[in-house]
C-alpha cells in the first residue's frame, strides 16, 4: 500500500473508531506512554523494559533473583498509618 493509499484509509470513519475504540482499551489496562506492551496482564513500559518483555516471554523472571534479594534488604523508608 502506497502512502497516499495509506492516508486516504486512515481518514475513513471506521479507522478513526477503531483507533478510539483502542485508546480506550489501552487507558483502561493502565497504558500511560509508548512503547507499552500488554502481556499476560503484565505492562511492559518503555524501550529500557523490552529486555524484560523478552525474559517474560520466555517464561524467565524479568526481575533478577539478585535485584530481589536486594530489594528485600531496603529498610522501609516511609510507614503508612493504620
Amino acid at each position: 500500500m502506497g502512502s497516499t493509499a495509506l492516508v486516504l484509509e486512515a481518514s475513513e470513519p471506521q479507522a478513526k473508531e477503531r483507533l478510539r475504540r483502542h485508546t480506550d482499551e489501552a487507558i483502561a489496562a493502565g497504558v500511560f506512554g509508548v512503547p507499552t506492551v500488554l502481556v499476560g496482564g503484565e505492562l511492559f513500559w518503555g524501550v529500557d523494559a523490552l529486555e524484560g518483555l523478552e525474559a517474560f516471554l520466555d517464561g524467565r523472571d524479568p526481575v533478577p533473583p539478585e535485584i530481589v534479594v536486594r530489594w528485600e534488604a531496603l529498610a522501609s523508608s516511609a510507614t503508612r498509618r493504620a
